[in-house]
């Protein structure tokens, strides 16, 4: 019979040395990661993506993995609009990717974009 430690000792030592193709996919994740942090738009795709997934993750494909609603969403787009309509704007690219609480989401999109510019844009935000 083995001990009830024995076999903790063989799942962790299992856990910490990941097969091959798991190491690939870590590394794959992390080189990802180190790109998106050093991307000059960082500050804001993390704030869309957060919203994207507040309250439940079915905005994320509709929203981040949707290559036009994610670049219809960017800063650089929502730059475009005056205040007055940069509201409607957001509101209407989250109804159109589906996103959860749309009105509520494109309130906190237009506060962070104005916060933003006012510490003098993305640059200096990230």
């Amino acid at each position: 019979m083995t001990r009830p430690d024995a076999g903790k000792a063989r799942l962790l030592a299992a856990l910490r040395t990941p097969v091959p193709a798991m190491r690939k996919k870590l590394r794959e994740l992390k080189t990802r990661a180190r790109a998106r942090a050093e991307s000059p738009t960082f500050v804001w795709d993390s704030l869309v993506q957060s919203f994207a997934t507040m309250g439940n993750s079915r905005g994320w494909a509709g929203l981040v993995e949707n290559e036009e609603n994610a670049r219809r969403v960017s800063y650089s787009v929502g730059g475009r609009y005056s205040p007055a309509k940069r509201l409607a704007h957001f509101d209407r690219v989250l109804r159109d990717a589906v996103v959860g609480m749309p009105a509520q989401k494109a309130s906190l999109l237009v506060v962070n974009f104005h916060r933003i510019e006012g510490i003098g844009g993305l640059a200096k935000a990230n």
